[in-house]
């Protein structure tokens, strides 16, 4: 029996791991690029949203009043309010725009005063914009 020569064997076998190399390539070439566009997002997102007055709490109402000073849009905002019992509460403060864009929020209807209060953008997945205790 004949098997195929050794010079035809060393092609495929070269052929072969390029072409593997390639498909690897092209893979990691995507991969970086995703991390990269996160890592970018989250990076936009850090310290864009700067209160223009401590967030104040008065009877049973929650008064915010916030600036975006990064060029990122802060899709979706949610405001959650964490309570000494325990209790989470959250309301939805919308979408800010890029700088200068502000917002104002009020808040009403809360039994007690809040001990802590974060704010959730969307688009800055896996991070708070604010994480802040009430005075």
């Amino acid at each position: 029996m004949k098997g195929i020569s050794p010079l035809i064997a060393s092609v495929i076998l070269i052929a072969l791991t390029l072409a593997i190399a390639g498909v690897l390539a092209t893979w990691a070439t995507q991969f970086v690029g995703r991390t990269q566009s996160g890592i970018t997002q989250r990076t936009e997102c850090i310290g864009a949203l700067q209160f223009t007055m401590p967030p104040s709490y008065a009877g049973g109402t929650m008064t915010l009043s916030y600036i975006n000073t990064k060029t990122v849009e802060l899709d979706n905002m949610t405001a959650i309010y964490t309570f000494s019992n325990g209790q989470v509460n959250q309301t939805v403060l919308g979408t800010l725009g890029p700088s200068p864009a502000t917002g104002f929020k009020v808040v009403s209807g809360l039994s007690t005063r809040p001990i802590n209060l974060k704010i959730t953008a969307t688009n800055c997945e896996g991070m708070f914009l604010a994480d802040t205790a009430i005075a």
